[in-house]
């Protein structure tokens, strides 16, 4: 039973799951759809350098759970102007019991930039 839980799922190097994402996930944005888990990677990196970049604040005001759906509602803030960076609504749908989240469906609103600088892009580690 814990196999097939863990079956799809990234691992490290004990074996232990360590994605939030199955292998086989499908992202639907509004610049189309996105299938497996490194097909919206690069994507991805830039939303989370402008979101995550210094002088930054988020907020989920709405998070809701059902089941194996999650629905949430997400903002980022710039500490120094009080200015609205970006904002997006998000649904996955996780399957608890296959491990991770196999379907994502998002709604992204940035308001600067789609696209980070190469500065804030090197702030951004991955494993």
């Amino acid at each position: 039973m814990v196999a097939d839980a863990l079956r799809g799922l990234e691992t490290g190097p004990r074996g232990y799951p360590y994605r939030e994402y199955r292998k086989d996930l499908v992202y639907f944005c509004q610049d189309g759809a996105y299938y497996g888990i490194e097909e919206q990677q690069d994507r991805e990196r830039h939303w989370w350098a402008l979101i995550a970049q210094p002088g930054a604040s988020m907020a989920w005001p709405i998070v809701m759970f059902h089941g194996e759906i999650v629905w949430f509602e997400w903002n980022c803030i710039d500490d120094h102007t009080s200015e609205t960076i970006a904002k997006g609504c998000c649904s996955w749908i996780r399957r608890g019991h296959r491990g991770g989240c196999h379907f994502k469906g998002e709604q992204l609103t940035f308001y600067r930039d789609v696209f980070s600088s190469p500065e804030l892009l090197q702030l951004i580690t991955t494993t």
